[in-house]
């Protein structure tokens, strides 16, 4: 377990030596593309400095709980900004029902010459998993959200719906 001023320093490490990785979380959009509004609008903790992602040479791809996409004591405008973000977004992005979501944040990183490793969150912990029967539980659970979440076309239309919805959706493609 690492402790809080530790993890996003050694995930951060982590992120940069992958060659993969698939991050999912079920109530918030993936840290990676959040935008410094809705971080603080959802967490109530400001966003101090610029929030870089370290994907450089990383094919990651984003799973997105259709739960994040709906937060009712985010601002609309704050709200359509980061469901914006999502659809600039540079990374591969999918969206995945929110009752087939599992119930913890996890992202899981392959390497080229080492077996994968797990960040987990849960219940505020910040978990690195490297036990390939531990490993192997969060690998199988990415197989079935990627398998069942809707297609890269189909999700741009979820996120385009919801901004709608948010009446802002002037300009979206």
């Amino acid at each position: 377990m690492l402790g809080s001023g530790d993890a996003p320093e050694v995930v951060g490490e982590i992120s940069v030596l992958a060659t993969r990785s698939v991050a999912f979380d079920p109530v918030l959009v993936p840290e990676s593309v959040r935008t410094a509004g809705y971080a603080e609008a959802v967490t109530g903790v400001p966003v101090i400095g610029q929030r870089t992602s370290p994907s450089s040479g990383v094919a990651r791809v984003l799973v997105v709980s259709e739960r994040s996409l709906v937060h009712d004591g985010v601002a609309a405008p704050v709200m359509s900004a980061q469901l914006r973000a999502l659809l600039d977004c540079a990374d591969e992005w999918v969206v995945v029902r929110a009752e087939l979501a599992p119930p913890q944040a996890f992202t899981v990183f392959w390497f080229e010459h080492f077996p994968p490793v797990v960040h987990a969150r849960l219940h505020g912990a910040d978990l690195v998993l490297e036990e390939p029967a531990m490993v192997s539980g969060y690998q199988d659970l990415c197989a079935r959200l990627l398998d069942s979440a809707e297609s890269g076309e189909d999700s741009r239309g979820v996120v385009r719906d919801r901004l709608a919805g948010l009446g802002q959706l002037g300009g979206v493609r």
